[in-house]
């Protein structure tokens, strides 16, 4: 059977919410869930190592204590349903101010900085990263990342924002939205490439120096994604990217097709987030005429970009068409009972579904 999945944002305070979610998403024949176990900066569990304590929402789950990841991994059993942990890496979550940030005082310095000095993201408005490039931001990560991997029977470690976020301009000149400016990444880049004075300035009128800072910024990814898969082996890794190469690389430093040629990733999740279907194919295709080696589930958003459901299916179809082995859907709110009351709308995209996935 081929990948059904979803992702899914927790809300779910109790074990009997745990248990009406899993059966809500089986009657349609989901597969495999992808939990947001790390997002906002915090856990879904609690972890002597996390800076900050876990998400309020979480309550107790019987024999399952306070540990909603284990909750899912086990009932999740019960259904027939493959568990992820689907994480946020560097994004902390959006804020208005720094004062809405929990523990701000704790890590502050650790935060991603802009060319302006400005924490709060330009093109991704208000979003909070942490700095890719420090080495304690990457070891904390890490530390949260082992907690996760002691829960046992996970389909995988699910990384998402594992990048730098979005800056469309990058050329000599024209570096307004630009980030990673933070204290230690500047002197660390000019001590790699032996750059003196300021370099930051450098970059608007050098393009040998601007190429060499995202280049650096590229490595910086590279090198969590290989910590995450050399000092937690025993779990699979997968990840959301975005489909097009070069916007992943130019527009947000993620060389994800090296990650694959690596070896470092198990299976991909392209974010194909189209309502045309033929933007889906041709994404969907490309991609595969890349990489070989590992399996790709398309990542879709048909429900929460509110298409009809002959739109939802034929974009499903598309993505099938063009290679891909399975689908995830973002997300589950688009498709759980508790947002439709039982409501006919519901029950035709239940019976649609389940017609498409049955052929």
């Amino acid at each position: 059977m081929t990948m059904f999945g979803m992702w899914h944002r927790p809300f779910e305070s109790t074990l009997d919410e745990v248990h009406q979610t899993l059966e809500s998403l089986a009657s349609i024949h989901v597969t495999d869930l992808y939990v947001e176990t790390f997002f906002n900066g915090r856990l879904i569990f609690d972890s002597v190592n996390s800076i900050i304590s876990k998400h309020d929402f979480v309550g107790h789950y019987g024999r399952y204590g306070s540990d909603l990841l284990l909750a899912f991994i086990e009932t999740g059993k019960m259904y027939g349903m493959t568990i992820h942990a689907w994480v946020e890496n560097f994004f902390i979550g959006r804020y208005q101010t720094l004062q809405d940030i929990p523990k701000i005082d704790l890590y502050e310095s650790y935060l991603l900085r802009n060319r302006d000095g400005s924490i709060f993201q330009k093109n991704e408005v208000n979003y909070v990263f942490l700095d890719p490039a420090h080495p304690k931001v990457q070891k904390y990560i890490l530390s949260l990342y082992r907690d996760i991997a002691n829960h046992h029977d996970l389909g995988s470690l699910h990384l998402d924002y594992i990048r730098y976020p979005l800056s469309y301009h990058q050329s000599v000149g024209d570096l307004t939205d630009d980030n990673g400016y933070t204290t230690y990444a500047l002197k660390q880049f000019s001590k790699k490439y032996g750059f003196q004075g300021n370099v930051a300035a450098i970059m608007n009128f050098d393009d040998c120096v601007l190429s060499k800072w995202k280049t650096y910024k590229i490595s910086r990814i590279h090198r969590m994604i290989r910590k995450i898969r050399f000092l937690i082996p025993d779990i699979q890794l997968s990840t959301a990217v975005f489909g097009n190469p070069e916007h992943a690389l130019k527009q947000k430093m993620q060389d994800w097709k090296r990650w694959v040629d690596q070896g470092w990733i198990s299976f991909i999740v392209p974010m194909a987030y189209y309502k045309s279907k033929e933007t889906i194919f041709q994404e969907i295709s490309r991609m595969r005429s890349l990489i070989q080696t590992i399996p790709i589930y398309a990542g879709l958003a048909p429900g929460f970009m509110g298409l009809s459901i002959q739109d939802e299916l034929d974009s499903i179809q598309a993505a099938y068409d063009a290679g891909s082995e399975g689908i995830v859907l973002f997300a589950t709110q688009n498709y759980l009972d508790r947002h439709f009351n039982g409501s006919s709308d519901h029950r035709d995209i239940r019976l649609a579904l389940l017609h498409f996935i049955d052929q």
